[in-house]
């Protein structure tokens, strides 16, 4: 039985996203972008632990004083590590939130998945500009250090593809929302007022899936982050602590505050629509086989929701139904 339904479930994934062409279009170019892009971060991270380890610790150690010592202490280079691995991590979420929303149809994602790269480019020139500044800062304050950090053989091509990613995803999303508004309109009818409700349900669904690994990412990271920026807020004051730029840190605390407060506000917005009719195009933990009179809404075992529509058929009897003409629409969690 377990097996029969993970292959059903599979077989129903395959067929999402064989759906059309953009559907496999925008699949292929999610994991593409996942496999280059890790790779490219991969080797800012290796570039940037080799410069830590082989250049600036062993120079700190043996030759450092000062104001030199003060820079390392407080750098932002073990926190770009840091974000080099976030990135690394982030992309791998972003491939799972790209094909979560080809299977589901989700068209609250698509508008996330769009922001989200339009982000990132910002987040990848970000990333530049602070390996300059730091490296700038670093060769300033310590006489005889330098750092060949080859901006233009790391940074550069990882901004370029970032771009060029978001610019092919941005044009198939757009084809992808007609495709699968034209699916939610079969599935919900004409019911504005229903549609709205949907939508607002989907997109609290798309920011809850996104805040939830900004949590698993604030707990990964900021347990030993936070509390280091605590103590050089404390130590050093706040304003010297920006002075050395955390820049790409800010960008990525904004949005997960944005996150938390769409997150919300989008909960109390679902929480005013409960009661108005929407349950039965969402709930899948129904009882099976139950029959909601209202909208003739049937739960199968495989824990889909089938909305029946039926057709009056004439058969002799005036106003008399039918069930052995129905259609069946199935619409996801």
């Amino acid at each position: 039985m377990a097996c029969a339904k993970l292959n059903h479930t599979l077989l129903k994934k395959w067929r999402r996203i064989t759906e059309s062409n953009c559907t496999k279009a925008f699949v292929v170019i999610s994991i593409i972008q996942t496999v280059i892009l890790i790779f490219l971060q991969a080797r800012i991270l290796f570039r940037n632990a080799t410069l830590y380890m082989d250049v600036i610790y062993p120079f700190v150690t043996n030759n450092g004083g000062g104001m030199c010592i003060l820079v390392i202490t407080i750098s932002r280079f073990m926190m770009i590590i840091t974000e080099n691995v976030m990135f690394i991590l982030f992309n791998l979420y972003q491939c799972y939130f790209c094909l979560s929303t080809i299977f589901h149809q989700n068209t609250m994602q698509i508008f996330a998945i769009v922001i989200i790269n339009i982000g990132y480019v910002i987040l990848g020139i970000v990333q530049l500009i602070d390996i300059k500044i730091y490296r700038d800062k670093i060769e300033s304050m310590c006489p005889g250090i330098h750092l060949n950090n080859n901006l233009v053989s790391y940074e550069l091509p990882h901004i370029l593809v970032l771009a060029v990613i978001a610019t092919l995803i941005t044009t198939l999303s757009w084809k992808l929302y007609q495709q699968f508004g034209w699916n939610i309109y079969k599935k919900i009818g004409g019911d504005v007022k229903m549609q709205i409700f949907f939508f607002q349900a989907l997109a609290y669904k798309s920011i809850e899936k996104e805040w939830k690994f900004g949590i698993v990412a604030f707990i990964l990271f900021w347990v030993f982050v936070v509390s280091d920026f605590a103590y050089l807020a404390l130590k050093l004051g706040v304003a010297l602590f920006i002075q050395f730029g955390i820049y790409s840190w800010i960008i990525l605390m904004g949005n997960f505050t944005v996150c938390a407060m769409l997150t919300f506000a989008y909960a109390i917005i679902v929480m005013i629509n409960f009661d108005k009719g929407l349950r039965e195009y969402l709930d899948k933990n129904l009882p099976n086989k139950e029959l909601h009179k209202s909208s003739d809404i049937l739960f199968d075992d495989d824990d889909d929701i089938v909305i029946n529509k039926f057709k009056d058929i004439e058969n002799g009897e005036k106003g008399q139904s039918s069930t052995n003409n129905v259609e069946k629409f199935i619409i996801d969690e």
